[in-house]
């Protein structure tokens, strides 16, 4: 019999006793298999909800059977059996040291070693699997490199992500749609929670029917989550109000071969923090609750709440998942002045950082975006101190840049003066916006730009001039703004630009 024809044997005989045990009631765990936890996760701690995958006694039981005896020697005899022939076996040809001790107080986890809770008869300290340099973690995480093609339109190969084992018993979900292998190209429109259920969820797929690269904008979450997700959190705090069948909804927007991007609401969250007043910023001066309707993204308990939601989204196989208000309020300026633009800038960063780590734990594909302030594409040493969205600092963990750039935005006579500066006013705004935007960031991510465009208050014309500085800046995407969701300017201003630039293309 072979090595691995023996290790088959034995793991296969401590299943049937475990199975045994459990089917009696003698015994019940919340994990598949307590010796296939996460490689750096204590005791197999389930990564969203931080539970660890113990093992406990459950039920009644029969007089005389004490529950810890039942089980220490049902576990305890059976995994050390199983360890100790498994080293035997790979004598020689492994590199971990060794498991030396059973039933020891494991308190934290050496070199070589990792901790197994075993509920009612103490720990089991063992050998871990070999762990992967921070350099390597780092290089898989990040996504592909890409030089910008502003201005040359000529751009190096795209190297893919390369994604972290996703959770046991995850289920990909279906291939990403066509749009995916260029997101930056993608063209479309942003659709509430509303429209999404109603009959102009159809009618916008309709309409996008002749754009090259089409894709649709909708909500996933704001105060509440708009789709059934399983997020224990969510269900805890009543946050979770389904709008619409997400998996249907995705369904019919591969069918159609519409990309699909998740805006999700991040820091701004008026309900939550009502509900849970603690998740709000602390003045860091008085550690008095700042009471604005934003949370404290780097809070430990918003960040678990939120990576649930993302986890779920991408886990259903969603295209991409943008992060709205992903910066601080500039709302009570006075409280929040008190907090250092370098704190701010962490705390932000840590929430993306936690969401780019979630995506890659629990989807294979999906991308991730991030929309951001487009005043900071022109003086961002005075608007940052407030908003903490240092978006150099955030790039390398998104595929997507998103500046919001709404002419309307802009106070007139301020930032284009007719005459003095060239185009009409749309076009240069944006233009400018862009450009500043790729000064910022630099050439290495310059390349993750698809700015949203304004298709409120504006013509057909005035929006066509927003899609040619968009080209002529040297980008190939954009998603369109009407919190109305009314889109036919906009719709007519694409068809006055007719064509794609062929370096957005292939």
């Amino acid at each position: 019999m072979s090595s691995r024809d023996t290790i088959r044997d034995l793991q296969l005989h401590f299943h049937e006793e475990l199975e045994t045990a459990a089917g009696a009631g003698i015994v019940r765990t919340n994990a598949a298999d307590p010796l296939d936890a996460p490689a750096g996760t204590l005791d197999g701690a389930d990564p969203l909800s931080g539970s660890p995958a113990t093992l406990s006694v459950a039920g009644m039981h029969p007089p005389g059977i004490r529950p810890r005896t039942v089980f220490t020697h049902l576990m305890l005899g059976t995994l050390s059996f199983t360890l100790v022939a498994m080293l035997a076996v790979h004598s020689g040809q492994s590199s971990n040291p060794p498991a030396t001790e059973t039933g020891e107080a494991c308190v934290e986890e050496t070199e070589g070693y990792r901790c197994i809770a075993l509920h009612g008869a103490g720990t089991l300290r063992t050998a871990a699997p070999p762990r992967q340099s921070g350099a390597r973690i780092r290089r898989q995480r990040r996504e592909r490199q890409a030089v910008s093609s502003v201005g040359s339109g000529s751009a190096a190969p795209r190297r893919e992500r390369r994604f972290r084992r996703a959770p046991a018993g995850f289920t990909p979900g279906p291939q990403p749609a066509a749009g995916a292998d260029r997101p930056d190209a993608v063209r479309g429109v942003y659709l509430t929670a509303n429209s999404v259920r109603s009959h102009v969820f159809q009618e916008t797929i309709d309409a996008l029917k002749d754009v090259e690269r089409p894709t649709i904008v909708f909500d996933v979450k704001g105060g509440v989550v708009f789709f059934d997700t399983t997020s224990p959190l969510a269900r805890e705090w009543g946050t979770a109000l389904p709008y619409y069948d997400l998996p249907a909804i995705l369904k019919r927007l591969r069918e159609r071969r519409i990309y699909s991007i998740a805006r999700f609401v991040a820091i701004k969250d008026e309900n939550l923090t009502n509900i849970k007043p603690e998740l709000s910023v602390r003045h860091p001066k008085t550690n008095a609750l700042i009471r604005n309707g934003w949370i404290d993204p780097a809070h430990p308990d918003a960040i678990a709440y939120n990576m649930q939601v993302i986890c779920d989204l991408a886990a259903a196989g969603i295209d991409e998942i943008n992060l709205d208000y992903i910066r601080f309020s500039t709302a009570n300026p006075a409280a929040l002045s008190a907090i250092s633009t370098e704190d701010k800038a962490a705390r932000v960063e840590t929430f993306v950082r936690s969401a780019r780590e979630t995506i890659d734990r629990c989807g294979f594909w999906t991308k991730l975006g991030i929309s951001t302030y487009a005043i900071l594409g022109w003086n961002r040493e005075i608007n940052l101190p407030n908003l903490g969205q240092d978006v150099a600092r955030l790039a390398p963990y998104v595929d997507i840049i998103s500046p919001m750039a709404y002419p309307a935005t802009f106070a007139e006579g301020a930032y284009y003066i007719p005459g003095q500066h060239p185009g009409p006013r749309a076009y240069y705004l944006v233009y400018q916006t862009l450009k500043g935007y790729e000064e910022w960031i630099g050439p290495e991510h310059a390349a993750k730009i698809r700015p949203w465009l304004q298709a409120y208050g504006l013509g057909a014309n005035d929006i066509a001039a927003e899609i040619r500085a968009t080209y002529d800046a040297g980008y190939c995407g954009f998603q369109f703004w009407n919190a109305n969701n009314n889109y036919g300017p906009a719709y007519a201003g694409m068809k006055l630009v007719k064509e794609m630039p062929e370096r957005c293309t292939h």
